[in-house]
């Protein structure tokens, strides 16, 4: 039964992984957005 707990940890380490990958990639995104959008209001 121990080797479910493998799984589990694994699976949450992937997830944990996951969406810091996707809530840096999404700042980033929204800071690039609003630095363009910034320079387009200015010009």
């Amino acid at each position: 039964m121990s080797g479910v707990w493998a799984y589990v940890d694994a699976a949450y380490g992937l997830c944990a992984a996951l969406g810091l990958w996707l809530g840096v990639g999404a700042a980033l995104r929204l800071r690039r957005a609003r630095r363009a959008l910034a320079r387009i209001e200015g010009s």
